[in-house]
């Protein structure tokens, strides 16, 4: 080990710089260009701490490749709190108009997912308590995985830095959630049930395609209120971002 210099790993060493890179994008530049810095200072540490200890090469890289692999989750925390911080910041200095229509979108952005999602977790409680233990969870495993889809889809739209994801989200997961709906509407409400195939009736007496289209008009219409929400979200974020500092 005596006389050895430089790097352990360069190609180790480029790969973790080279994610650093990747989860500061999009951040500040002084807040970017530090964590590059206290990252490659972190490396260089490590390294001359393994030449001090004369521990060897493949030791050292592992070492480094589990600090990396394991830190990869508080280093997208890290990112998170810091485009929190920058989306506060640049919130704080925007016109009070500017705000008022942010927040008065947010509310309702967050106002409907949560209704959505409410609504889909009901049913399928719904479902999970009417349907025979006897067939199995494949029957009802659409209706569970849209509506775990939803709930995630909830959270994203609390958060600033995904609402806008959160907002797709929901509409991606309009048709999946009516489809699961209709699918299990007798285990749902016997109410709904009939009413859903009395309104259907003359659509299906005309075409089964009319019907069909008929049925999904709830999603046509979530799906054209979450993506006008994306897409006023994502305006009014540009609005906000080109705000003089």
């Amino acid at each position: 080990m005596k006389g050895r210099s430089g790097l352990v790993n360069p190609a180790l060493t480029t790969w973790v710089l080279r994610w650093v890179a990747l989860y500061t994008r999009g951040l500040p530049e002084g807040a970017a260009r530090d964590r590059a810095d206290e990252i490659a200072s972190d490396l260089f540490e490590h390294n001359a701490a393994a030449v001090a200890a004369e521990q060897s090469n493949r030791a050292t890289t592992a070492s480094i490749l589990a600090r990396a692999l394991t830190g990869m989750g508080a280093d997208v925390l890290w990112r998170e709190r810091q485009l929190q911080q920058e989306h506060r910041r640049q919130l704080s200095l925007a016109s009070p108009e500017l705000r008022t229509r942010y927040s008065r979108l947010t509310a309702i952005a967050v106002t409907s997912g949560a209704a959505v999602a409410i609504l889909a977790l009901a049913s399928t409680v719904r479902v999970l308590t009417n349907t025979p233990i006897t067939w199995g969870a494949a029957h009802f495993a659409g209706m569970i995985a849209v509506t775990i889809g939803l709930l995630l889809a909830l959270l994203a739209l609390t958060r600033s830095n995904s609402r806008i994801l959160g907002a797709v989200s929901f509409a991606a997961l309009s048709l999946p959630l009516c489809f699961a709906v209709a699918q299990n509407t007798n285990y749902i409400s016997l109410t709904l049930a009939h009413a859903m195939s009395t309104a259907l009736a003359p659509f299906a007496a005309t075409s089964y395609y009319l019907a069909f289209a008929v049925l999904f008009i709830p999603a046509y219409i979530l799906v054209a209120l979450f993506m006008t929400i994306a897409v006023r979200l994502r305006s009014l974020r540009r609005q906000i971002a080109i705000q003089p500092s």
